[in-house]
């Protein structure tokens, strides 16, 4: 950026509002490394080299993906019920939803202090529409009836928690 000034007699002198910033940063860096007189940098770090990597005709990637998804379980903390999200690793093109709901209801958190209410069920079916309301189907033996209303509610968040974020983490 210039600006012109005009001068007594009518010549104009161009200033240079870059240039006093510029040469102040130079002094600064200049006294920053000038200490009269020559010295050999010194570092503590060993020298670093740089290695091709072989090549290698491995697929990047094998048709057994694993892929995580998140599965949600009660726990108890003090007087205090919560829920508590693990990841498991599943594998195959199968829905995720009824998946994770199927390691929900079926099988055991991978931390001792967690739980489920529910019971594994002879039929589960899932499904999202169009407008992303995901539908549960479950039978009757996946309900546990020995549950107070705050367990009772407490199973139903974690079946939606679970197909929320479970349908959520697989895309689109």
């Amino acid at each position: 950026m210039q600006s012109v000034s005009h001068q007594p007699g009518g010549r104009k002198r161009k200033k240079s509002a870059v240039a006093a910033p510029a040469m102040l940063a130079v002094l600064l860096l200049t006294g920053c490394i000038a200490n009269g007189g020559p010295t050999q940098a010194t570092s503590s770090a060993p020298p670093v080299s740089v290695q091709e990597a072989p090549a290698s005709n491995a697929p990047l990637e094998t048709t057994q993906a694993s892929t995580k998804i998140p599965v949600y379980w009660i726990g108890r903390s003090k007087e205090d019920v919560y829920l508590y999200r693990e990841f498991r690793d599943i594998s195959g093109d199968g829905n995720p939803v009824t998946t994770a709901l199927r390691i929900m209801m079926a099988e055991k958190p991978l931390d001792h202090d967690f739980f489920t209410p529910w019971q594994d069920p002879g039929s589960l079916a899932t499904s999202i529409s169009g407008k992303n309301v995901i539908t549960v189907d479950i039978s009757r033996d996946a309900f546990n009836s020995n549950l107070d209303a705050g367990m009772a509610q407490r199973a139903v968040q974690q079946l939606v928690y679970t197909a929320t974020a479970a349908a959520s983490s697989s895309g689109p």
